[in-house]
């Protein structure tokens, strides 16, 4: 797409970077008129903007599938980069956005991939399962998270700062304090409850979940228990079993091991598939450049296009 356009695209000089009116730019234009357009709807972590450390590396990443046909629409939450306002679990607008893409850009849901990495990745679960309970439902291409978390009670009793300082992990070993200050968390993002909620609901899904082995930010488990629990939900399991290494789903498309290359899991369900894949190296920013994420956003678009090829 930047190749084909290149020099129009320049035309429009630096001040074409933040604009009052998107919709009178190129770039939307380009979105908008091209019958093949496919969008990923991106969320990024926690801190920093949406043009700091790794993002724009992951940003190739995630087109990469189709960089023809592919755009990425990002944005910096309320309180981040050029936006005005505070954040919060409420107010982060991921609704509006999606409303844009479909409603003004007319990209149709089923061309759409919602992906989120850390805090994003609770905001793109968050997404996905509000506008598939609306009437008339909502469901797009694919869901690829990244980096996530069970939950903000779950996630504070083992995140650590740099990878290296705790910040509330010794609270968390006094159970009835962390109880205390878990009940007065303002923002929990329960992703665990969440995925759940979308998964009885959908009427179809692709879902990836990517996480790094050497993530010391946000460890692995936190994927592998969200993973977990969303086959739980999609095979109507009472209860997770007590070994959280034993295999809870009775029909298992695929289980592979891949050396130093990670391991990857698939539970194929009637609505889709559930992809649990664990690298072996990434940490917690940098895999988001990786093929991998890339090649994750390509089988999204194909779980509901079977004209789409999947890279490999």
């Amino acid at each position: 797409m930047y190749e084909t356009h290149q020099q129009s695209l320049l035309a429009q000089g630096p001040e074409a970077g933040l604009v009052e009116n998107f919709e009178d730019t190129l770039n939307f234009r380009l979105l908008k008129e091209s019958p093949n357009s496919r969008l990923v709807l991106y969320f990024h972590g926690t801190s920093g903007t949406m043009a700091s450390g790794w993002r724009p590396d992951s940003y190739r990443s995630l087109y990469s599938a189709d960089p023809t046909n592919i755009h990425i629409l990002t944005f910096d939450y309320r309180g981040y980069g050029e936006s005005t306002g505070s954040p919060s679990e409420e107010g982060i607008d991921a609704v509006a956005v999606a409303n844009w893409a479909i409603h003004t850009a007319g990209i149709p849901p089923e061309r759409i991939v919602i992906s989120g990495q850390s805090l994003g990745s609770a905001v793109a679960i968050a997404l996905v399962n509000e506008l598939a309970q609306k009437e008339p439902s909502v469901h797009f291409a694919g869901l690829v998270v990244t980096a996530t978390f069970a939950d903000i009670p779950q996630l504070t009793a083992t995140y650590r700062i740099g990878g290296f300082v705790p910040v509330l992990s010794p609270v968390a070993k006094v159970k009835p304090l962390f109880a205390f200050f878990a009940r007065h968390l303002s923002s929990t993002w329960d992703n665990m409850q969440r995925l759940g909620e979308f998964i009885k609901s959908a009427e179809r899904y692709d879902i990836t979940l990517l996480h790094a082995q050497d993530d010391t930010d946000i460890p692995m488990e936190h994927s592998v228990k969200l993973y977990r629990e969303a086959v739980r939900v999609a095979e109507d399991v009472g209860h997770l079993a007590e070994d959280e290494s034993a295999p809870i789903h009775r029909t298992r498309k695929s289980e592979q091991s891949r050396g130093e290359g990670g391991s990857v899991n698939v539970c194929a369900t009637k609505k889709g598939d559930i992809r649990l894949e664990i690298l072996k190296y990434g940490v917690h920013d940098k895999i988001m450049s990786y093929h991998a994420t890339g090649l994750a956003i390509s089988r999204a678009f194909a779980s509901g296009n079977p004209e789409i090829t999947v890279l490999s």
